[in-house]
């Protein structure tokens, strides 16, 4: 892999016999200055506290993907709740880029929800889904490091996340 500060990364793989040398070169491109370059594939690390599951925290993983205007996102968070619970929760979600201002963008969410309850206690197993909504705020660090704040609301309750944001070029 070879990266230098304002350029692309740029990955290549390549296989040298025993004994022998190889020389490697990279044209590496100008990144653009301009941050969260829509081009770009992003993965996240996510925390969420929410109503799903007894006012419990979760962690997970989401990326996102930029489609002209539109943000994709895929979600999967893991809930361990208070009350001998575990909740498996996955999100795919649309959302439009309402401001955005060089490092900063706001993004108004809404998507589909769907949560695989597990109780315990109670032997319990139950699976439903719902629509969830949200307004989320970057904020970028560097041009490949962002942090990501987004206030959720579905039927369950209001609930927060954060993360941070990893551009994967």
């Amino acid at each position: 892999r070879f990266e230098y500060n304002g350029y692309l990364n740029y990955y290549t793989t390549v296989n040298v016999a025993a004994r022998l040398q190889s020389h490697v070169t990279a044209g590496l491109q100008v990144r653009n200055k301009q941050y969260f370059d829509k081009r770009e594939i992003y993965t996240t690390l996510v925390y969420e506290y929410s109503d799903v599951n007894a006012n419990s925290w979760g962690v997970g993983n989401s990326w996102g993907v930029y489609l002209r205007n539109f943000n994709l996102e895929q979600s999967t968070l893991v809930h361990i709740g208070i009350l001998n619970t575990v909740t498996f929760e996955g999100l795919l979600g649309y959302g439009f880029m309402f401001g955005h201002f060089n490092r900063y963008r706001i993004t108004p969410q809404i998507g589909y929800m769907g949560i695989y309850f597990n109780d315990v206690e109670n032997a319990i197993t139950n699976w439903h889904g719902q629509m969830r909504g949200g307004v989320n705020f970057k904020a970028a660090f560097t041009e490949q490091y962002a942090f990501s704040f987004s206030l959720l609301y579905d039927k369950t309750g209001p609930g927060i996340r954060a993360g941070v944001l990893f551009f994967v070029n």
